[in-house]
């Protein structure tokens, strides 16, 4: 049986949603927020979700409660980088958002009541900061969420990323020594102004090992003319390490260059 009193009451939410202007205006009207929660927000940073070189996914937890309060970001371009009420006043599909709420609040804390047809809800939690951050579908539900103050909200799936403490370390490392790196398909490319080495491994062991050599590298004069001395002598003395698949080996194709941005980076220093 259709229940006509529902339908109407329904639409009469619905017409106080479309006839209210702006979307702070709509939370107010319905009392989801309070003006000191509205000052709040424009403190609260939505930051842009991206996995770090030394970020690794390590497991995956279904069906999970999360603090709304606990999401700091976000992949979604138009909402990434931003404080949270410029995220509030540029929502898009906010009246199909507040109403949903509004008609059926315990979707955001009973899967239970979620329809089988709609998207599930996702989040990737980065377990060595503590933080959540917004990684799919589910932007305007769970701004909505974190706005108005949820204490929790139930979340369908859950990524966990923690951190690779010896690579982050290694990547730091690198960069302290004048290098940037590029991670590609054939490899690791160790880069600076005038030098690109690629080398193939573990990421984590080919920099920690190019780091070593490059330490270790013998600047003085002396041994840049035997190694120049070699080359005149020895065709071989350089070119037959082109293409060996080694780190030191690499370090020795590259050697002239490399202690020459040695030199040049400890004199910056």
């Amino acid at each position: 049986m259709i229940d006509q009193e529902k339908i109407k009451k329904n639409a009469e939410i619905w017409n106080q949603i479309i006839n209210t202007e702006s979307n702070v205006e709509k939370l107010l009207k319905f009392n989801l927020v309070t003006s000191e929660r509205l000052e709040e927000i424009e403190k609260e940073y939505i930051g842009e979700f991206h996995v770090e070189d030394w970020e690794i996914e390590v497991e995956t937890i279904e069906n999970q409660y999360v603090p709304p309060s606990k999401i700091v970001g976000t992949n979604h371009p138009d909402y990434k980088d931003q404080y949270l009420n410029s995220v509030l006043e540029n929502l898009k599909r906010f009246n199909d958002v507040i109403y949903g709420y509004l008609l059926n609040s315990r979707y955001y804390e009973d899967n239970r009541f979620r329809d089988t047809d709609r998207k599930k809800l996702y989040l990737a939690y980065k377990r060595h900061e503590d933080k959540y951050y917004i990684c799919g579908e589910g932007n305007h539900r769970f701004f909505l969420s974190k706005i108005i103050g949820l204490d929790r909200v139930f979340v369908n799936k859950v990524y966990v990323y923690d951190e690779d403490v010896q690579l982050k370390q290694a990547i730091i490392e690198l960069k302290q020594i004048g290098f940037d790196y590029k991670k590609t398909d054939k490899g690791v490319y160790i880069i600076s102004e005038n030098i690109k080495i690629l080398l193939h491994g573990d990421m984590g062991n080919v920099l920690r090992k190019f780091i070593y050599e490059y330490k270790n590298l013998d600047t003085s004069r002396w041994n840049e003319f035997k190694y120049k001395l070699g080359l005149m002598f020895n065709n071989n003395y350089r070119k037959k390490y082109e293409y060996i698949d080694d780190v030191k080996s690499a370090v020795h194709f590259h050697y002239l260059k490399l202690i020459e941005h040695k030199r040049n980076h400890t004199t910056q220093m």
